[in-house]
């Protein structure tokens, strides 16, 4: 089956919610984004850095005795930048854009921004739903400055200062139990055997996204993409969980 390329236009969501307005960033509710300004129509694609998650930054931070290079993990990268139309007139706040307007026009608001990639119908900005994926970026906004040239769209450009917590494509919370299948033809297997097993959330694949978890890794072992290693005999229990959904029932591996 050929791809089909499908345009960002109308396919794409954007959320601006304040910062106390998601109680958990990894899993926020339909209610808490929708809550927020959706200023999708508000936002010009000319200026504006979608918001992207980079490599992490390293922190070289060498003891006097070592010889060699520590490098550690430091925090998460990601960055935006947000073109907005200006409203015709300051003083409004009724239309989207004198809302988006007065809420950035201070700098320094901490902020969630929520985007959506096809999840709704084209050309219409849906509310969120649970289930649906999101991603999440936690910013504070910062720098301010006019984009206006002869007689183009009159435009503001808003840069964001990352703030350190980032979901990429997790889900709008909902309160069903993630299942768990096994792809594998048996849930009895021998030592050095393996299982592929499969998680679904909010009716979607959520196998890479979800925390895998072993009653008994002594028995059998399991990986971050669900694939189980039977390790010696007896019984374990394997789940899968995300703070988006309820906790999977057991699976239960037996290792003969």
């Amino acid at each position: 089956m050929a791809d089909e390329q499908i345009t960002s236009n109308g396919n794409t969501t954007v959320w601006l919610v304040l910062a106390n307005g998601i109680a958990d960033y990894k899993a926020p509710t339909a209610e808490e984004i929708n809550a927020g300004l959706d200023v999708t129509g508000a936002i010009a694609w000319d200026g504006t850095t979608f918001p992207a998650a980079t490599d992490s930054d390293d922190q070289d931070d060498r003891s006097l005795l070592d010889k060699g290079n520590a490098t550690t993990r430091g925090t998460a990268q990601y960055e935006a930048t947000l073109a907005f139309f200006y409203p015709k007139d300051n003083k409004d706040t009724e239309s989207l854009y004198g809302k988006a307007y007065n809420m950035l026009r201070v700098p320094r608001v901490p902020l969630y921004v929520v985007t959506r990639v096809l999840q709704g119908v084209e050309g219409q900005h849906t509310d969120a739903v649970a289930g649906q994926w999101v991603s999440v970026y936690r910013f504070l906004s910062d720098g301010w400055s006019d984009n206006i040239e002869g007689d183009t769209a009159k435009k503001y450009e808003v840069s964001m200062l990352t703030q350190g917590d980032v979901a990429i494509y997790t889900q709008v919370k909902n309160a069903t139990a993630i299942t768990v299948e096994n792809k594998s033809a048996t849930e009895t297997l021998s030592v050095g055997d393996h299982a592929v097993l499969t998680a679904t959330m909010g009716g979607k694949n959520a196998t890479h996204v979800v925390d895998w978890k072993s009653s008994d890794s002594s028995i059998a072992t399991v990986s971050p993409n669900g694939v189980v290693t039977a390790v010696a005999a007896g019984t374990a229990d394997i789940t899968a969980s995300h703070a988006a959904a309820e906790t999977s029932t057991a699976l239960t591996i037996t290792v003969s």
